[in-house]
């Protein structure tokens, strides 16, 4: 499992921090937190060109990724 996390999403104080509960939930999650500026799309492109890639690809933004 590969997910991105949108760190400039926002945060909220009646929730989590959302890489946290990601990593206790699902410990064995590859969480890719992204740059400014970074280009998800790619970021996603790259991941699925690996020799394995993963079989599940996620995103966590709140800001309606």
């Amino acid at each position: 499992m590969f997910i991105v996390l949108n760190r400039s999403a926002g945060t909220s104080v009646v929730r989590s921090d959302p890489a946290t509960v990601l990593r206790t939930r699902l410990p064995r999650a590859e969480l890719h937190f992204l740059d400014p500026g970074e280009d998800p799309a790619a970021v996603v492109a790259d991941a699925l060109a690996r020799p394995a890639p993963p079989r599940i690809v996620g995103v966590c933004g709140g800001d309606g990724s």
